[in-house]
């Protein structure tokens, strides 16, 4: 979902509730509910009725661990993914 609200605000248009709501397909409640963790969280923050993302602002410790997450799983993916690019390059 934060993802979601950077690319809407890396586009000029940042997103309300309503369209979070609309683009997950949750009630309007769920979705306040999950943009007010990511607001407590420090991951966006909330401009009026919008949810707006800075992307000069650090990572928390939740997201930098997230990150560091995905880079061990990539690094485990990567001998595959070269070996199916061999296979397809053949």
């Amino acid at each position: 979902m934060g993802v979601s609200v950077s690319v809407a605000e890396a586009d000029g248009k940042p997103m309300t509730a309503d369209d979070v709501a609309f683009y997950f397909d949750i009630p309007r409640k769920q979705a306040v509910t999950k943009l007010n963790r990511l607001i407590k969280a420090g991951s966006i923050w909330q401009d009026g009725d919008h949810y707006r993302y800075d992307p000069k602002r650090r990572l928390t410790k939740a997201e930098l661990a997230r990150v560091e997450e995905m880079q061990r799983r990539f690094d485990k993916l990567r001998p595959l993914l070269q070996k199916m690019q061999g296979r397809l390059d053949s």
